[in-house]
């Protein structure tokens, strides 16, 4: 049995995500119609914080030497 066409289609699947995101990232879009404006932006940003303590650490610990 032929078990490497589900890892295909899931890298299809993760490179076709992949592509939206590149496509729609920092993109703004603006339409008038009928005398109205609307404008949105898209912004995908990390949800993770940055790591900043561990490089206050990594100061402080060379500091101390």
């Amino acid at each position: 049995m032929d078990n490497y066409g589900a890892g295909g289609i899931g890298a299809s699947i993760i490179a076709f995500l992949g592509l939206i995101y590149t496509a729609f990232n920092h993109k703004k879009i603006r339409s008038k119609c009928c005398g109205r404006e609307v404008s949105a932006s898209i912004d995908i940003e990390p949800s993770s914080p940055e790591k900043k303590q561990d490089k206050e650490k990594d100061d402080i610990q060379s500091n101390q030497h």
